[in-house]
C-alpha cells in the first residue's frame, strides 16, 4: 500500500482504522490487511454490518485498472487508478485518487 492511499483513507478512519467490504469478491475472496504507520485497513469479502467503504465496481485491464470504493454515508466515492508502467511491469501504482459525489 502506498502512502497517497493511506492519506486519504486516514481522513474517514474511526480508531485509525479502515473496513472494506467487498462482498462480490470484485478484489479479494478472503479476508486481508494491511498495516502503515498507525492505521489498519482491513478487505473482508463477507457482508458485515460495520463497515466504511464498500467495493463498487472494479474494471482490471493489463497495466490499467478503475476501482470505486462507496463511502457508507452512501454520498462520497473515491475512485482509484493504478497502474503498471514500464518501470514496475509487476506491480501495481495508485496513479491517482479522486473523490467524487455521488448523489
Amino acid at each position: 500500500m502506498n502512502q497517497n492511499v493511506y492519506r486519504i483513507l486516514q481522513k474517514y478512519a474511526e480508531n485509525n482504522k479502515i473496513n472494506i467490504i467487498d462482498s462480490d469478491h470484485n478484489l479479494t475472496n478472503k479476508f486481508l490487511m494491511f498495516k502503515n504507520n498507525d492505521l489498519t485497513i482491513n478487505i473482508n469479502a463477507e457482508r458485515k454490518s460495520e463497515y466504511d467503504f464498500f467495493v463498487k465496481k472494479v474494471i482490471i485491464d493489463k497495466n490499467l485498472a478503475f476501482i470505486v470504493l462507496w463511502y457508507k454515508d452512501t454520498t462520497t466515492a473515491l475512485c482509484f487508478y493504478p497502474i503498471k508502467s514500464q518501470y514496475t511491469p509487476d506491480r501495481w501504482m495508485i496513479e491517482e485518487i479522486t473523490t467524487r459525489s455521488i448523489k
